[in-house]
């Protein structure tokens, strides 16, 4: 299946220098995220690291400490009999919820394809299922933040926490307005998160003394002793990873082009901002590695819209488009080696 989501990376990646009708476009890219679905409902065992994981969930349905819609979810699947149900169910919901907020957000279909299979599309559809979805409906969140609807946008941060904890973050993102960005504030936010980390100053440990529920304080130290005797060294991040500075010079590269971007898409102040939260929680809270990457990954499901803008900033647009394209080969060359599917 894997040979498949490179072949529809490189079909993806063909198409979009190419210039195709509406029409044309609108088949293509549902036509993509079918076969997206597919690739993840009907995954085998062995492709993603976490499969087993939820196969034992699911046969364990309320007494593991998981989300209450799994719980529900494996329910149903257990009525039906087969764990594929589990997949497909997660898989129909993550993916229409990218392809929705693709068609929703940026004009750029095949681009955003582009980087939504060749870097999120492993993480999430084939690995990290729940996040899968909670990161979908933040996306669908980031209309209703910058039109204000309040309603809508509680809504689709409610069903993001309901499919991972995690996600409870996404409410904090209301409070971000993106009609307007500091560049001065957005440009130096990065370097300020790498002084508190050569500082070695631990906002984790932090904001934990600052709760006071001893319980809550205990497990933290619990969890630090045991990371710290379990990996060692091997328990802290690496904040200077190629993956990560690139990510951070994409960042960059938009944020200088923000208001040429802008011409083309309302949203890119907005979304730079979260894409700004999302490397920065992965320095300042480097100490705590799940915590780092959960939080990083989720806000960065911008990703998706965001580099394509790169697409905006250059020209010709055979060179934008290579820029995007070479990117997201880039990304997914990243992932097949950590996965392990390539040496």
């Amino acid at each position: 299946m894997i040979i498949i989501v490179i072949l529809l990376f490189l079909l993806v990646s063909f198409f979009s220098f190419f210039k195709l009708g509406k029409k044309t476009t609108q088949i293509f890219f549902v036509l993509i995220g079918v076969i997206l679905f597919l690739i993840a409902g009907f995954r085998g065992e062995g492709i993603d690291r976490d499969y087993s994981t939820y196969l034992l969930y699911y046969n364990k349905p309320g007494r593991i400490a998981v989300e209450l819609s799994f719980t529900i979810i494996s329910t149903i699947a257990h009525f039906f009999g087969d764990p594929i149900f589990l997949f497909v169910f997660y898989a129909t919901l993550g993916v229409v919820l990218k392809v929705i907020a693709i068609r929703e957000l940026t004009a750029l279909c095949f681009l955003s394809s582009v980087i939504y299979i060749s870097n999120l599309y492993i993480l999430h559809e084939l690995t990290q299922i729940r996040a899968g979805v909670a990161s979908g409906f933040l996306l669908l969140c980031i209309k209703p933040i910058y039109d204000r609807n309040f309603w809508k946008f509680i809504i689709f941060a409610g069903c993001a926490t309901l499919f991972h904890y995690s996600a409870i973050l996404v409410f904090l993102l209301w409070f971000i307005k993106g009609n307007h960005i500091n560049k001065y504030f957005y440009a130096t936010i990065i370097p300020l998160a790498y002084i508190v980390h050569f500082l070695n100053i631990n906002l984790m440990e932090m904001f934990i003394k600052l709760i006071p529920i001893t319980d809550i304080q205990k497990k933290y130290s619990v969890y630090m002793l045991l990371q710290e005797q379990e990996f060692g060294d091997f328990a802290k991040i690496n904040v200077f990873n190629l993956s990560f500075l690139a990510s951070c010079l994409i960042y960059y590269v938009i944020l200088w082009k923000s208001e040429l971007v802008k011409m083309q898409n309302r949203y890119v102040n907005l979304l730079l901002k979260i894409e700004a939260f999302s490397l920065t929680s992965f320095i300042l809270f480097s100490a705590m590695p799940v915590f780092a990457f959960r939080i990083s990954e989720l806000l960065g499901v911008v990703e998706i819209i965001l580099i394509p803008f790169m697409y905006y900033a250059f020209k010709p647009k055979l060179l934008s488009t290579s820029i995007v394209v070479s990117a997201g080969l880039g990304l997914l060359l990243i992932n097949l080696f950590y996965i392990k599917l390539i040496t």
